[in-house]
């Protein structure tokens, strides 16, 4: 049995990759996937995601592009606190946070946020839907980076860990 690796892939590299290659047979394990599997063991598959389709090229081990790639991307640590922010913020409030909550929990401007949320997209650890407002889910494979024994509690006396380490003032309403 062939070990696969996911090859993370724009669409004019996953043109150049799959065109030319002779297909194998065609399986769809279920109502929302569908994979082309191809004679040199790739598969590419196509899932319907939300409302979009998302398209990851698997190649074989005997694929010599495929050498040395890992299976999922992972975050790098600043990546991974908007990742942990956004999933404690959902676990509290039943709600994604807007980008104006993660902005004020980061002290970054907006640009900032947006930049990094649609870093974060584009990776493939969070979806949303253009146009609606807390739209922001975490991907089933991001979520399980994240740690999961750190319930949120209401009662938490450092809710903004980035307002104690700078030792800011926290603004208040009327003042």
């Amino acid at each position: 049995m062939a070990i696969v690796r996911r090859v993370p892939l724009g669409v004019k590299d996953m043109t150049k990759h799959v065109s030319g290659k002779s297909v194998s047979h065609v399986t769809q394990p279920d109502a929302r996937r569908l994979e082309i599997h191809f004679i040199d063991d790739s598969i590419l598959a196509i899932e319907l995601l939300q409302q979009r389709f998302a398209v990851v090229l698997i190649r074989g081990s005997g694929d010599a592009i495929g050498e040395g790639l890992t299976d999922d991307p992972q975050p790098t640590r600043r990546q991974r606190d908007y990742l942990e922010f956004i999933a404690r913020y959902m676990r509290r409030f039943g709600v994604s946070p807007a980008e104006s909550d993660i902005g004020r929990h980061f002290l970054v401007s907006a640009p900032s946020v947006n930049q990094m949320v649609q870093t974060l997209e584009r990776r493939g650890f969070i979806t949303r839907q253009r146009g609606a407002p807390r739209s922001i889910s975490i991907v089933h494979h991001a979520d399980q980076l994240l740690p999961q024994h750190q319930p949120a509690s209401v009662s938490d006396p450092r809710p903004n860990l980035a307002v104690h380490r700078t030792r800011a003032r926290v603004a208040r309403a009327g003042r």
